[in-house]
């Protein structure tokens, strides 16, 4: 067995190539603690699922809730942060993402 240690970047643009091969029918489950769609490489993995979803792959899509928290305890710059993942996950699910 051979073993392969990514950085992140590497990792991220692997799994984007994987998401752009699935084909009508495929099946994507994707978990993450990590998510902010302000970083470039984020924003095409998303975009990724987006399209895997419009072309019949089933996309689900779990992101830790601790991204995604209300509340008054949050700075303005990180409500700014929350708003802009909300947005892109309202677009994933009108894609036929969950």
């Amino acid at each position: 067995m051979k073993t392969r240690i990514y950085t992140k970047i590497d990792y991220l643009n692997s799994l984007i190539a994987n998401i752009q091969a699935t084909k009508p029918g495929d099946t994507i489950l994707l978990a993450t603690m990590d998510f902010d769609v302000q970083f470039p490489v984020y924003d095409q993995l998303l975009s990724a699922l987006t399209e895997a979803s419009q072309r019949s792959v089933s996309v689900t899509f779990i992101v830790d809730a601790y991204k995604f928290l209300n509340g008054p305890i949050l700075p303005p710059k990180a409500r700014v942060k929350r708003h802009k993942n909300l947005q892109w996950l309202t677009l994933l699910k009108e894609a036929g993402g969950r």
